[in-house]
């Protein structure tokens, strides 16, 4: 079942792409089918496979692609005139779901030939709209199973996107958060086949839990709502794919904490990995089983975790002040500090090279290592990770003069978003 799910198409496709070159439309592979050495392509607007018939869920966002960056690629570009500064992007892959600065929700229909504004059902988009406008958004959209869910600061508000005329927007559900409990301010949810887990703060602010919903209690079918045990901490998101690992803002100090979530009981436990405060503001990053870190002290460390626990610990390298983004790819380990990028080796920590004039707002790498980097400007410069002095770029991530808000690939696609609310897709 390698071929496209149009019946009117019927091409063979490749399932490490995100559309059916032939006739546009968005597709997505089975990961369980290929775990088991087939491939199912099925359309990314569907839900279930139609080979095993288990849950598909849409791709994860991530800062690397498997395949290889080139240097000829198409690009698409949507202007949606109003200031999108303020949530990242909700990607469903066939969609792509945004609220705008001033509280408005916009969905963009995404396939190979286009990226444009979604019409069908004019009456229930506009219910919609007005739903989430009183909510006053918190986070991005959630994509979770066949629903969106949009989070206010202390109420839930989900719908039906199953693209049945009769369905699409529909089965509006509202669900409170737990007493003395609010959203905490764009924080990332963690979504699994059967719950997401939403960060959430005390009334206190200083504290925060992971609040557990299933499919059935977003329904309004189960009452119960499941909250894990509290951490003098703000709870930001999973570190890692298998959401193993959460990193946390310290509600004192403000350095950067990691905490390790046990899924072992029904209740999530959460408890904190013993390592050196962390600089908050640069994201650790895993390449396999290592993580690669900035202390608060400005050292940059390797550590190897297993569970709750750091089993070893490696001092690299110091790095100058201002450090802001960590990257770590096969061969090195990039550091953007201020208005440069820095190349360390990974395996030494030795520094390698340095790129001045590189002011970077996001890093992503493919499976050779090679580097891409969205400047403030919103130029697209690559570099070669054997030697970052020869660079390459000749394309905008953003053509409206903003800087880029966010930034993720998805396959053998890179998505952005532009503070002045553009939305744009490279193909490599």
């Amino acid at each position: 079942m390698n071929r496209c799910p149009n019946p009117k198409c019927r091409q063979q496709c490749d399932p490490n792409l995100s559309f059916c070159y032939h006739c546009s439309i968005a597709i997505k592979a089975c990961r369980f089918c290929q775990e088991n050495s087939k491939v199912t392509i099925n359309r990314a607007d569907g839900f279930y496979c139609r080979h095993c018939g288990r849950l598909v869920q849409p791709p994860i966002r991530k800062s690397y692609t498997d395949l290889v960056f080139e240097k000829e690629r198409s690009q698409t570009r949507l202007l949606l005139h109003e200031r999108s500064d303020s949530f990242p992007i909700g990607f469903s892959q066939s969609f792509l779901w945004l609220i705008t600065s001033n509280n408005e929700l916009k969905i963009v229909e995404n396939s190979a030939l286009s990226l444009s504004l979604h019409n069908f059902g004019k009456q229930q988009l506009e219910e919609i709209e007005t739903a989430v406008a009183i909510l006053e958004p918190q986070i991005a959209p959630i994509i979770f199973s066949d629903r969106v869910v949009i989070a206010g600061l202390r109420k839930l508000l989900s719908f039906t996107i199953h693209p049945h005329p009769n369905r699409w927007l529909q089965q509006k559900v509202e669900l409170q958060l737990p007493e003395n409990h609010q959203t905490l301010f764009n924080s990332e949810v963690f979504c699994s086949q059967t719950h997401f887990e939403l960060p959430v703060t005390h009334s206190s602010q200083k504290q925060s839990s992971l609040l557990k919903l299933s499919y059935k209690t977003l329904l309004g079918e189960e009452p119960s709502t499941i909250l894990s045990n509290s951490v003098d901490a703000l709870l930001v998101g999973a570190l890692d794919e298998q959401g193993d690992y959460f990193w946390a803002k310290d509600s004192l100090s403000g350095a950067g904490l990691i905490f390790y979530c046990n899924r072992s009981e029904p209740t999530p436990k959460l408890t904190q990995i013993a390592c050196p405060p962390l600089r908050f503001l640069v994201k650790p990053s895993f390449f396999g089983q290592k993580l690669y870190a900035i202390t608060s002290d400005n050292k940059l460390i390797e550590m190897v975790l297993v569970k709750n626990e750091v089993f070893q610990t490696r001092k690299l390298n110091q790095v100058e002040r201002g450090a802001r983004k960590l990257l770590a790819t096969k061969e090195r380990i990039i550091v953007s500090v201020q208005d440069r990028l820095v190349f360390f080796d990974i395996q030494t920590g030795e520094f390698i090279s340095d790129a001045t004039e590189i002011d970077t707002s996001h890093m992503f790498f493919d499976r050779e290592g090679t580097l891409l980097t969205i400047h403030r400007n919103g130029h697209l410069i690559f570099f070669n990770p054997l030697n970052p002095l020869d660079r390459w770029g000749d394309r905008d991530a953003t053509s409206d003069d903003s800087s880029v808000f966010d930034a993720f690939i998805v396959n053998n696609s890179l998505y952005t978003l532009s503070e002045n609310g553009e939305v744009c897709r490279f193909d490599f």
